[in-house]
């Protein structure tokens, strides 16, 4: 189904789509309680509609992008807007901050900096000699621990995963 050129008009994949939001439907209502039970059971349907949904709203960006703006008929119209996003590249703009904030001291605007780790792990691997390329990761990451330069956030997201189950000693 997910690759299928007719997912967006396919019967079995529409239907089993109204069963799943029936279900929330009837799962946010007062008459029946949300348990710890039913919001399990409710979750992989709502991944269902959230990722039909996602295709949907991909679908309806692509004809808008081809289209133009498409009226709504309540005096509203739906349109693709543009904005954007300001990165500043520390490498071209180093001088310019440090003459701002009157100094040359990179301990001074490192509150105001953040190093992605995906890139400089990447960079670490790029430098790294043949078959040495997650060593070197790791012992960066190492360094960065003992020297306290690491900030662990928690994120807590909704999974589904096999339960383990438990051996028996025998």
């Amino acid at each position: 189904c997910l690759y299928c050129p007719r997912q967006h008009e396919c019967p079995g994949r529409t239907q089993l789509a109204r069963t799943a939001v029936a279900n929330l439907e009837l799962a946010t209502g007062q008459e029946s309680p949300m348990t710890p039970a039913r919001a399990a059971a409710l979750y992989p349907q709502l991944q269902l509609v959230e990722k039909i949904a996602q295709q949907c709203r991909f679908a309806i960006r692509s004809v808008i992008e081809v289209s133009g703006a498409q009226p709504l008929g309540d005096g509203r119209e739906l349109v693709l807007e543009e904005s954007h996003r300001e990165d500043i590249v520390l490498a071209e703009g180093l001088d310019a901050i440090c003459a701002t904030l009157h100094t040359d001291r990179w301990i001074e605007i490192a509150p105001a900096l953040k190093v992605i780790k995906t890139r400089l792990l990447d960079m670490v691997a790029e430098r790294a000699q043949r078959g040495q390329k997650g060593k070197a990761k790791e012992a960066l990451m190492d360094a960065l621990r003992e020297a306290g330069a690491i900030e662990t956030t928690t994120i807590k997201t909704l999974a589904i995963r096999r339960i383990e189950k438990e051996i028996a000693d025998v």
